[in-house]
């Protein structure tokens, strides 16, 4: 008898956590069912994994806030949101990356200390220096646009004085953006 009434309790317990849609709920979409916006993200992110001798150092996922990325990002936005908003207007006037990296050594995964990384914009004139290299919060935000975030990983925007370079589909911007550490290097080319 005892088995049996634990069993209904059970049940009665994992019943009364079960949820429905309501009619007054809306959940937005995950980012790749976005038709509009996922296609954008696709072609503007670039996604590594850094492994040595066997153990993954670190996983980063970059893409490039082209002019046609941000408006689709403002569009997702505002479905999500019910308002008006620009999404990385501090990408508007230079060239800007959105990053997330995540790393089992959490000082590695700290794009903003110079020791351990030296990060660079390969352009057809030359390297440029970050102008700003940015931590972006709060992640639940981040997270309706990015589905690599997660609890362990960080974000940031980085942004380079260089006006945002138009890029056509399929076709290349010619920039490479370099993240370079004493674990390994990634090239995410653009």
């Amino acid at each position: 008898m005892k088995p049996a009434l634990a069993l209904c309790l059970l049940l009665s317990l994992s019943s009364g956590c079960l949820t429905t849609r309501g009619t007054d709920v809306d959940h937005p979409q995950h980012p790749s069912e976005d038709t509009a916006y996922w296609p954008q993200h696709q072609a503007a992110t670039r996604t590594f994994e850094v492994v040595n001798n066997f153990e993954t150092r670190y996983q980063v996922q970059v893409t490039h806030l082209t002019p046609q990325f941000r408006t689709s990002a403002a569009d997702r936005y505002r479905a999500i949101f019910r308002q008006e908003k620009g999404v990385f207007e501090a990408a508007a006037d230079s060239t800007g990356f959105f990053v997330s990296i995540y790393s089992a050594n959490n000082n590695l995964a700290d794009l903003q200390n110079q020791e351990l990384w030296n990060i660079a914009l390969e352009v057809n004139q030359g390297s440029l220096s970050p102008v700003r290299i940015q931590a972006m919060e709060p992640k639940e935000l981040w997270s309706a646009f990015f589905p690599v975030i997660n609890p362990w990983s960080k974000e940031y925007l980085i942004l380079f004085k260089l006006p945002p370079l138009p890029q056509a589909e399929g076709t290349s911007a010619g920039l490479t953006l370099n993240l370079n550490s004493p674990n390994g290097s990634v090239h995410a080319r653009f």
